[in-house]
């Protein structure tokens, strides 16, 4: 072997050494700046591989050269590997690759590395043969399985071109120069996979291959030094805009969707067939459109998504460069269908409790002013049997006055606690309440629902269960039964009895204040619960009684709480 070769591929590798060991530190220390986190991996393959060229070109064994170019082989297909995992990550803004994806890559590549350092069975390389040209270097005899693998460096390659180029061309930001960089540098490591694979000089293949390898790692360094001092970084969005539950849309001058975060594409999944590079007015409403055009105002828009109907309050802000450059406007939604829900129910909630607290008012003042009369009357009047009628009725006027105020009691706090609520755990304590199951079967078929309801839900449910077994004649089994029922927009509760049923003139008048065999607040009171979270009751029996509630499509959920219906 040549003392010039040597001394000079020796001084070559020495200066490449150097160059890989001063980017590890660097990203290490974070000296100058913060980059990829797979800059550092990238780096110490690097070291690892001039500290193995070096070894193989200073030992005279054949075993030891052989040995050397399969590690070194080996961690060029890891090297190219990484590559693309960095030119993904920084042009994932119009490229998303879901997580599966990457990890069957993964698994690609550690299989590549693996038949590359290994060799089984001679199928990779089938022999080795060491070339004495001033200097020895190794030229590979490849096997069957060679092609196998060259592709796959070679994909990688066109990929970390690709990607980067394509989201340079898809979008506009300022992180233009570092997809520039990374794209321009996938041809620096596509010329080197070719070296590293195909005998296409004159001259050792592994070392140019190795030395354009860490051209690619200093631009790569260099560009995401760069990213950083702008304070973008993509793995931080991925990690931390992709996380949030608030839905981030960032718009450029020429209205298309630059930026979209995970909640934003599945919001608008059924609007996009790819939200990234659409325009807004070619999907919502001009409503919306024009909800969402003020600056810094928070408006409300209505969207629909699932089949739901939801509403999100809306922030929108400019986003400006340097120099005061427009890059476009973001837009921030925040869902508060539940809380819209709740201002809603809380409005109903309030009229309820003065018409009741104006139907108690009124009804006391009748009894009151009937027992005060009674009193008067008995303390008149000489006969003893007359006085112990007047008696009787001042004692069935403050009966009547006692029931009014534990009907106040039993709708105290209405409208206060309205929630998402199981629909069998509200069945479960109504039928404990009730202890009906001594006297009557029960038949319960309820599904794991949630409902948005005032808290008192139970009090209405257990009202009518309680009606069925005290004024049932004849009944003996009672049928609960939930589901949509071939409806897309009502979801029914039916609570049924084989009792004597309900007469026809009197199904609506049972909902009626007052109205009924005893205090006649049972069921005026259900119905009232019921209206607060936009649920209807009626009754529709014909051998027995049947009362039917439909809750509307958005106020019912699945219990796992992901899918409003």
């Amino acid at each position: 072997m040549s003392l010039v070769g040597i001394g000079f591929l020796s001084a070559a590798s020495l200066v490449w050494l150097i160059a890989c060991l001063a980017i590890l530190y660097a990203a290490l220390s974070k000296r100058w700046g913060r980059p990829h986190e797979l800059v550092q991996y990238m780096a110490i393959l690097l070291v690892i591989s001039f500290v193995a060229y070096l070894m193989m070109v200073f030992s005279d064994l054949s075993s030891v050269k052989e040995i050397m170019y399969r590690l070194l082989d080996g961690i060029g297909y890891a090297f190219v590997f990484l590559a693309l995992l960095i030119a993904i990550d920084y042009s994932q803004r119009p490229n998303r690759w879901e997580v599966g994806r990457i990890r069957l890559l993964q698994g690609i590549a550690l299989l590549v590395v693996a038949i590359a350092v290994i060799n089984p069975f001679g199928a990779y390389i089938s022999e080795y043969s060491i070339i004495d040209d001033g200097y020895s270097y190794v030229i590979p005899e490849m096997g069957w399985l060679a092609a196998a693998l060259i592709l796959f460096a070679l994909v990688c390659s066109l990929f970390t071109i690709i990607l980067p180029f394509q989201a340079f061309t898809s979008s506009r930001s300022r992180y233009h120069e570092t997809l520039t960089l990374i794209s321009a540098g996938g041809f620096i490591l596509l010329l080197g996979s070719f070296y590293l694979n195909f005998d296409i000089i004159n001259g050792d293949p592994l070392f140019v291959s190795l030395s354009l390898y860490t051209v690619f790692l200093i631009i790569v360094f260099m560009a995401s030094i760069r990213l950083n001092i702008h304070n973008y970084d993509p793995c931080i969005c991925s990690t931390g805009l992709d996380e949030m539950m608030d839905v981030i849309v960032a718009i450029d001058p020429e209205g298309r969707v630059a930026y979209a975060n995970l909640p934003a594409e599945r919001l608008f999944a059924s609007c996009f067939e790819k939200i990234r590079g659409s325009r807004m007015e070619d999907v919502l409403p001009p409503e919306c459109l024009e909800a969402m055009g003020h600056d810094h105002i928070s408006e409300f828009v209505k969207l629909e998504s699932d089949g739901q109907l939801r509403t999100f309050s809306v922030i929108r802000f400019p986003l400006r460069g340097n120099g005061g450059r427009e890059l476009g406007t973001a837009f921030m939604l925040r869902e508060v269908t539940d809380v819209i829900h709740y201002h809603d129910s809380v409005r109903i909630a309030l009229d309820k409790l003065e018409l009741l607290n104006s139907i108690s008012r009124h009804d006391m003042l009748n009894h009151m002013t009937v027992i005060h009369g009674y009193a008067e009357l008995a303390m008149a009047v000489n006969d003893e049997d007359k006085r112990m009628k007047y008696l009787d009725k001042i004692l069935d006027g403050c009966l009547k006055a006692e029931g009014i105020v534990n009907f106040n009691r039993s709708y105290k706090g209405l409208g206060t606690s309205l929630d998402w609520i199981n629909l069998r755990d509200v069945f479960e304590s109504a039928l404990t309440e009730a202890d009906i199951h001594q006297k009557m079967d029960i038949s319960m078929d309820v599904e794991n629902v949630d409902v948005y309801a005032d808290a008192l839900i139970s009090r209405a449910i257990y009202n009518i269960i309680h009606n069925a077994r005290s004024h049932a004649d004849g009944a003996r089994h009672i049928t609960i039964k939930t589901g949509w029922f071939d409806s897309n927009d009502e979801y029914f509760v039916i609570i049924e009895d084989d009792g004597s049923g309900i007469p026809f003139d009197e199904k609506e008048l049972i909902f009626r204040n007052g109205y009924g065999r005893t205090s006649g607040f049972g069921l005026f009171l259900t119905k009232e619960i019921l209206e607060i979270s936009k649920a209807r009751i009626w009754e529709e029996g014909t051998d027995g009684a049947r009362f039917v509630i439909s809750f509307p499509r958005g106020n019912v959920r699945n219990q796992n709480r992901d899918t409003i219906y």
